[in-house]
């Protein structure tokens, strides 16, 4: 069956995020009617609308870990997850040649 994605844009969604969905669904061989594409839609505008990000953004995430369609709680968890991810990551603080001596000079216990 041939997917319209000529209506996706009113979603909020590419054409090319669209048809890397159809693509998506061939590729892990789950049939895709248009209704079902069309809810899929429906769901990465409602992501759009209520989380911090698009709904190409959404559809991106759902094709990235391999899910049939783009679902808000999923698409919430996972920008949690990678947010959580990237705030430890700046928490890292590289260690300085200031940083070294301060730390082997530090006489904050003797008081």
């Amino acid at each position: 069956m041939k997917i319209d994605i000529s209506q996706a844009y009113t979603y909020g969604v590419s054409d090319e995020a669209a048809s890397e969905f159809v693509e998506h669904r061939k590729l892990i061989k789950k049939p895709l009617t248009q209704r079902a594409f069309e809810r899929a839609m429906i769901e990465a505008c409602k992501c759009a609308q209520q989380l911090d990000c698009t709904a190409d953004r959404a559809i991106e995430l759902s094709i990235d870990k391999g899910w049939q369609a783009p679902t808000m709680e999923y698409i919430k968890a996972e920008l949690e997850r990678r947010h959580e991810a990237a705030n430890r990551q700046q928490v890292v603080v590289k260690p300085t040649q200031a940083n070294i001596i301060d730390r082997l000079t530090d006489r904050s216990w003797s008081h």
